[in-house]
């Protein structure tokens, strides 16, 4: 993830000047008005000025420029003049905004920025860049504690947790007080291969949150609320979580059903394949009708279905199977190390 800062700048001295202006300010990017924002006839354009521009940018990693087009440009508007206007502005700046050629693209990929550490026995993966103040935080439990066949227990697990009440709070409350303190939580199932090892990859199940710095000590209180503290034991809420992951589960496969094939045929001789399919693919949704339907009719189904999704949270949730991901630079990253200690003490010793 690349952030770039800068301004809106004046176009007055041209595109070179903006592009030493953006230096000077330690910017990487910055926006400018195409032409005078009230409208009227743009400047020439000057090739040589635009070459300058283009130089600065390669040679300085900029991201992409923001072009302001005039406020009085509507291309939706009932006036035949007004749209007219529209369509002029829009060729024109099109014609001279500097573009990168492919001559100015480096060929050496940018290098991966991280750093890995360890904090009181847990790998931690940094991502040491700046964020404003946000702070990207993934939890990621090693799914290879799970055996095969319960897979789907795991990926029906991440549809349950954050949807049931838990010791403090009810769902509706929990779902307020995310969204009052952070920038989303999600959970989810995710494979990824080892190009060195054929055949080799790894699962995870991670919870991942983006808070301001300050609120770090949030979002883990509010991930170990939801895995540690759930009430998995509501028959009712369960059983209405099932019927909508069947649904949806349907309608995602119907809408994409090719790719949906193409998934499946690739799961017969491929590892990590076999496991997205197994955790969300064709084979995962022959699991939630099966499921559901049993629920539906079967008590004592209720209550095995409900043991084995607290066995599943049991073996996934353990300080020993944990590894993290943290997006923030150095400033950021000071809550961490106290803040996962206390996380890690709320989870079991080992994966059981």
């Amino acid at each position: 993830m690349s952030v770039y800062i800068g301004c809106h700048l004046s176009s007055a001295g041209g595109f070179e000047e903006m592009g030493k202006r953006a230096l000077e300010i330690e910017a990487d990017t910055f926006a400018f008005f195409t032409r005078n924002p009230r409208g009227g006839k743009s400047k020439k354009a000057d090739p040589e000025d635009a070459a300058k521009l283009r130089e600065i940018m390669a040679q300085n990693g900029f991201g992409k420029l923001v072009a302001h087009a005039p406020y009085t440009m509507n291309a939706c508007s009932k006036d035949e003049r007004v749209r007219e206007f529209a369509r002029m502005c829009m060729k024109e700046d099109l014609e001279k905004i500097p573009m990168l050629g492919r001559e100015d693209i480096k060929r050496q990929s940018e290098p991966f920025s991280y750093k890995v550490k360890e904090e009181d026995g847990t790998k931690v993966i940094h991502s040491p860049m700046f964020t404003s103040g946000i702070a990207y935080i993934k939890l990621l439990f090693d799914m290879n504690v799970i055996p095969k066949e319960d897979l789907p227990y795991a990926s029906l697990l991440k549809s349950v947790l954050g949807y049931v009440d838990t010791e403090n709070f009810t769902y509706r409350d929990l779902t307020s007080e995310i969204h009052l303190n952070s920038g989303g939580l999600d959970l989810y199932v995710s494979s990824w291969e080892n190009l060195r090892e054929n055949g080799a990859f790894k699962g995870a199940f991670t919870a991942g949150i983006k808070v301001l710095y300050e609120k770090a000590g949030f979002a883990f209180d509010i991930i170990k609320e939801i895995l540690t503290a759930s009430k998995l034991d509501d028959e009712k809420r369960l059983g209405e979580i099932l019927d909508e992951m069947r649904s949806r589960s349907r309608m995602r496969l119907e809408g994409a059903s090719h790719s949906a094939a193409v998934a499946r045929a690739c799961s017969y001789f491929s590892p990590v394949r076999a496991f997205d399919d197994m955790t969300g693919g064709i084979e995962y949704f022959h699991f939630l009708e099966k499921t559901a339907d049993a629920y539906s009719k079967d008590e004592k189904f209720r209550k095995e279905l409900i043991c084995k999704l607290k066995e599943t949270a049991k073996k996934l949730f353990a300080a020993d199977n944990l590894m993290v991901g943290y997006t923030a630079d150095e400033e950021g990253y000071k809550a961490l190390p106290e803040e996962l200690k206390k996380f890690k003490a709320a989870l079991s010793d080992k994966p059981s």
